[in-house]
This record gives structure tokens, C-alpha cells and sequence, in this order.
């Protein structure tokens, strides 16, 4: 190989770094991760960083002492899961942005109420349940490398 197609090459491998965008598999990849991190943070009743949610103040009524704080009727945490599984994966230099739509998340009552859980209320504790992990993002590191290699044919 000459000077000039190596330096041919690297250019074009420096460019290929630079404009990386995520594959459709690559993104389908990491909507699995993050959706499951989701459905881990409220089986673990913690926020993505492992701390605890706030207790409920009162047990519901017929919990015989299970009450989980977010788990009623489990169609918030189903919402949440199925948010963070279509989040859109962006490719940035350097990196990738993660950008979950937290305003599509609905109670069981249909209105939405990701906000008002993630946020808090007058009413409401602040209970994060949105966001990537250490796990997570570790392996969506994996993931993103991987497929980075890939497209560079490496």
C-alpha cells in the first residue's frame, strides 16, 4: 500500500469515526437494554443509580404488605419499559445521545403520568425510574462499539 492510499484510508476511517450512526439492529439492541434497565428499576423500586424510591406513605388498601411504590397495576412500568425501548439513538462525535419521550408515558388511567412520577408533585414524591444504569450503560457501550466496528469493517 502506498503513502497516499494509506493516508487515503485513514482519512476516510477518521470520517466513518466521526459520522457514526447507529445501525437499525444496533438501536433495537439498546432499545432491549434500556427497556429492561426500566422494567429493573421498578421491580427494585430504585431510581437507574440503585438508590431507593421514597416509600409509599400508606399501604394500599388488600396489599397484605407487598406494596411497591410505581406498581399498582403495572401499566406505568409496562409504558415506561415500552418508552425506553423505542428511544431514539443518536449518533454524536464522540458518542451516542439516548433521548426517551418521558411525555408519552400513561397511568392506568390513560392520562399521563410519567411526569408526574419522575418530577414529583405537591402530592407526589419524585421517583426517577428513567435513565440508563452502570450495567446498562456498559453494555450499551458493548453494543455501540461492536456495531461501530462493524461499519468500519474492522
Amino acid at each position: 500500500m502506498t503513502l497516499e492510499a494509506l493516508a487515503d484510508l485513514l482519512e476516510d476511517t477518521a470520517q466513518a469515526v466521526v459520522t457514526y450512526a447507529p445501525s437499525e439492529a444496533c438501536q433495537a439492541t439498546i432499545g432491549v437494554i434500556l427497556s429492561a434497565d426500566t422494567k429493573e428499576n421498578f421491580a427494585g423500586s430504585h431510581d437507574p443509580d440503585g438508590l431507593p424510591w421514597q416509600p409509599l406513605r400508606k399501604p394500599r388498601r388488600n396489599s397484605r404488605g407487598k406494596d411497591k411504590p410505581l406498581v399498582d397495576w403495572g401499566v406505568l412500568m409496562q409504558n415506561a419499559a415500552a418508552a425506553a425501548g423505542v428511544a431514539e439513538v443518536v449518533g454524536i462525535p464522540g458518542g451516542i445521545r439516548i433521548e426517551i419521550d418521558a411525555g408519552s408515558i400513561f397511568g392506568h388511567d390513560g392520562t399521563v403520568r410519567g411526569q408526574w412520577h419522575r418530577l414529583g408533585t405537591r402530592t407526589i414524591p419524585a421517583r426517577e425510574f428513567l435513565g440508563v444504569s452502570a450495567d446498562a450503560a456498559e453494555a450499551i457501550g458493548e453494543v455501540v462499539v461492536l456495531d461501530h466496528a462493524k461499519q468500519l469493517g474492522l
